[in-house]
């Protein structure tokens, strides 16, 4: 973001390059996730930008950014094939991570991700590098849908959690996904105590739910959905968590 370069790169299955390319991008926020389609990369460009001159003045990363929700999320669609933009707009908000997105024949896209209305979840996650924490409500699973031909997208929150790392089984990556894993945030959890500490699967068409509580003496850590080499179904959900309790 302080050159407003974005660079993206295809990298082939045998680990080599086979191209890369460089957008020029005006206010161009720190970009930590995005989605791909079978013929589309999706980006969710967030109105936190970062001003270099803060940074130059010897101000922190977190102090050099600036919080202008009048511009609203821009959501960028770059063409996998000749590089071509197109861009659309959404109600301003922050992320982190994108769960996964999917194209339909009438090139319509949908995602899910992790988006808080402003930025500051993500201030009050930094202050933990002072040794102090004060929870600030966090980021929601948030539904959106792109319309190729509408500038406006649609988008819902899909589940009353607060969460974080929403992720697909490898094998639903670009194709429609029927379910999501997230770690979450309990209600009960304790405002000067950061993280997460319960994992969630949820079902994208029937909106159940099955949840594992660690309990509040843990810090949930990100969890995979695990495939088998036999059927290539996701069938285990495996991550880490830290026992805060223990010495």
């Amino acid at each position: 973001p302080v050159h407003g370069e974005l660079l993206l790169y295809e990298i082939a299955p045998n680990g080599q390059l086979r191209r890369s390319h460089s957008l020029a991008i005006a206010n161009l926020p720190q970009v930590h996730d995005f989605a791909t389609t079978d013929r589309h990369l999706v980006f969710l460009l967030s109105p936190l930008f970062l001003r270099p001159e803060r940074l130059q003045l010897g101000l922190s990363f977190a102090q050099s950014c600036e919080w202008c929700p009048s511009e609203g999320m821009r959501v960028l669609i770059v063409d996998k094939n000749d590089w071509s933009l197109r861009w659309h707009e959404a109600p301003p908000g922050c992320l982190f991570h994108i769960a996964s997105a999917w194209e339909d024949a009438t090139g319509i896209i949908r995602l899910h991700y992790m988006r808080s209305p402003d930025p500051r979840p993500l201030l009050a996650g930094w202050s933990v590098m002072r040794g102090a924490y004060a929870h600030s409500e966090g980021a929601r699973l948030t539904f959106m849908e792109i319309d190729p031909m509408q500038t406006a997208v649609r988008q819902s929150v899909v589940a009353d959690l607060e969460g974080e790392f929403p992720i697909v089984g490898d094998v639903q990556t670009r194709g429609r996904y029927p379910r999501i894993v997230t770690i979450e945030r309990s209600a009960e959890r304790a405002i000067d105590v950061p993280g997460y500490d319960a994992v969630v699967a949820l079902d994208v068409e029937g909106g159940t739910s099955d949840r594992y509580a660690y309990g509040g003496d843990w810090l949930a850590e990100e969890h995979l959905l695990v495939t088998t080499t036999s059927d290539r179904v996701a069938h285990w959900i495996v991550g880490t968590a830290l026992d805060l309790q223990a010495k």
